[in-house]
């Protein structure tokens, strides 16, 4: 995304923990002008939803049994002077709106990379896990109030600040329908001093690094306000992560709020790659004033091989309701359970 795009040009690479990824995609390279061109993400898998009802508002939503999700096709090319333009076309787990799934922006990194402008079609990173696209992820769908919240790509302008390698600030204005005149107004602001942590959720790093940072928006038209607060820590293989969410549109009383916990690492090291295992729970309220909390446990369990090319996977998310008075029954329960394969190259 064109924004983390910036902030890594912002980065010391000899301050940052995180290690390099393996190289992938093609690189081409002509005077200052250098392209790199990613089939980043091929995957395949079959899921099965395990429903008692039809899916609520919020619930985990009906899928094809056979899917391609988290795929991705992207070429970057970077010239004089800072100027860098990207375009990226995505599937899998995005809206019905076709366009939501393309990004096409131009920038330009300033200050020997302490500042960066942009404009065009991007995601707007103002949650922990949209500073990562959907194939940098440890699962295959984001928490449920980031997804409400709007369309992942949407047109705007936008700045960035950094501190190389500790602190990160961006910012700006979006449009996620071109006809509103109001503009939707959002934030974000990162510490990392020991450098920024992995682009991958599933990657490690040397030592110990963390990452406190918080954001929002709000928008101007329709009222609907967003706010986040989170924090990632990270020793070797293994991450944890905490995120506090709260939504609230016009006139909603008491907004949507979200609770958190991810945690995640390697559990068996092996010759040709390892075994991993990521876990995440998210406690939501407010969605039914009867209905008490929604709770969406989650996980997968995964091998990865070949520097992390190849991932094959197991995974299942679970979405039940726990009612205000404890006599009642649970109202509504809903599964998915999926098996996949994750190639990038």
């Amino acid at each position: 995304m064109l924004v983390l795009a910036l902030a890594l040009l912002c980065i010391d690479p000899a301050q940052a923990q995180a290690p390099a990824p393996p190289p992938r995609g093609l690189k081409l390279s002509q005077g200052a002008w250098k392209a790199q061109i990613d089939a980043a993400d091929l995957p395949a898998g079959f899921g099965v939803m395990v429903q008692e009802v039809a899916p609520g508002s919020l619930d985990l939503g009906p899928r094809p049994p056979l899917r391609l999700s988290q795929t991705a096709a992207e070429i970057a090319l970077q010239g004089p002077a800072g100027f860098v333009v990207d375009l990226r076309a995505e599937d899998g787990l995005l809206g019905p709106d076709p366009a939501h799934a393309v990004e096409a922006w131009a920038g330009v990194a300033l200050a020997r990379g302490s500042l960066g402008l942009w404009m065009g079609r991007n995601d707007l990173p103002v949650t922990r896990d949209r500073l990562r696209e959907n194939e940098e992820l440890a699962l295959s769908w984001r928490p449920l109030l980031s997804t409400a919240a709007g369309p992942l790509n949407v047109d705007g302008v936008g700045l960035g600040l950094a501190w190389p390698g500790k602190l990160t600030l961006r910012g700006g204005a979006a449009w996620p329908d071109l006809g509103e005149q109001a503009p939707r107004l959002w934030f974000r602001g990162d510490i990392h001093p020991m450098g920024p942590p992995p682009d991958r959720e599933d990657d490690a790093v040397p030592a110990f690094a963390f990452r406190v940072g918080g954001g929002g928006f709000q928008d101007r038209g329709t009222g609907l306000g967003l706010w986040d607060a989170d924090l990632e820590l990270r020793l070797g293989p293994a991450v944890l992560g905490a995120d506090w969410i709260q939504l609230r549109g016009t006139g909603q009383e008491p907004p949507l709020r979200e609770w958190i916990l991810s945690l995640g690492s390697e559990i068996l090291p092996l010759a040709n790659g390892g075994i991993s295992l990521h876990l995440r729970g998210e406690r939501l309220t407010g969605l039914d004033p009867a209905e008490g909390a929604r709770w969406l446990p989650a996980g997968r369990l995964a091998w990865r091989g070949a520097d992390g090319a190849v991932q094959i996977y197991a995974e299942s998310a679970l979405s039940f309701e726990v009612p205000e008075l404890p006599a009642l029954p649970i109202a509504r329960e809903n599964g998915l359970v999926a098996l996949g394969m994750l190639a990038r190259w």
